[in-house]
């Protein structure tokens, strides 16, 4: 598994991008000290801190002090690591599955990929999609479509017999409730359909 360090440019696009669609909770400084809380602008985004326990209360709390000396930029390097490294790492190893294809058919490059997630994969179909902007700079892909399908998920019931569409992160029967269900679809990552470009010609793998 590769890692990948943003530049504070990329990242701040990409958290950006993220905003837009989901509240981001994220390390922010409150008067003399840094807590979590839901970022309003990317501005906000502070990821030069360490925390440690405040040993001088009791009770165990944790504060965030503003450390950061010589291990400043390593913290903005891990922090950035750990926010994108799922979403990269899948990307990262599915250009190297496109990648093998690609020389499989000896073709000069690839125009598209069709990739299927489902929404019990683990996935976000839209911060998989950022990773790809991430992943494919100074690479032969720039220029490829990533076009991603999210594939709803169904189970089908043992206790009522019925096949329905689960709507939140937790596969249940939503017709009686039940846990005694197969999953038969929802869990799917993988790549549908690539698009080879050969110059003029186009090839479907």
């Amino acid at each position: 598994m590769k890692s990948y360090f943003l530049s504070d440019q990329n990242l701040s696009a990409f958290v950006e991008g993220l905003m837009s669609k989901y509240p981001v909770i994220a390390p922010v400084a409150k008067r003399s000290r840094f807590v979590f809380d839901k970022l309003v602008d990317v501005s906000e985004l502070r990821l030069d801190y360490r925390h440690r326990h405040n040993r001088g209360r009791t009770g165990g709390a944790r504060n965030f002090d503003g450390g950061a000396s010589a291990g400043g930029c390593a913290a903005r390097g891990i922090a950035a690591k750990d926010l994108l490294v799922h979403e990269l790492s899948i990307a990262q190893s599915i250009m190297e599955r496109v990648e093998a294809i690609r020389a499989e058919h000896d073709a000069p490059g690839i125009a598209s990929v069709q990739l299927q997630v489902g929404t019990l994969s683990g996935v976000d179909p839209y911060a998989l999609e950022l990773a790809f902007e991430v992943a494919v700079e100074g690479t032969g892909y720039a220029e490829t479509r990533w076009n991603i399908e999210n594939v709803l998920a169904k189970v089908d019931c043992h206790s009522c017999g019925k096949t329905t569409t689960p709507d939140g992160p937790f596969p249940i029967c939503m017709s009686c409730d039940s846990t005694d269900i197969e999953i038969v679809a929802g869990r799917e990552l993988m790549i549908d359909t690539i698009e080879v470009d050969r110059n003029e010609e186009t090839t479907y793998v």
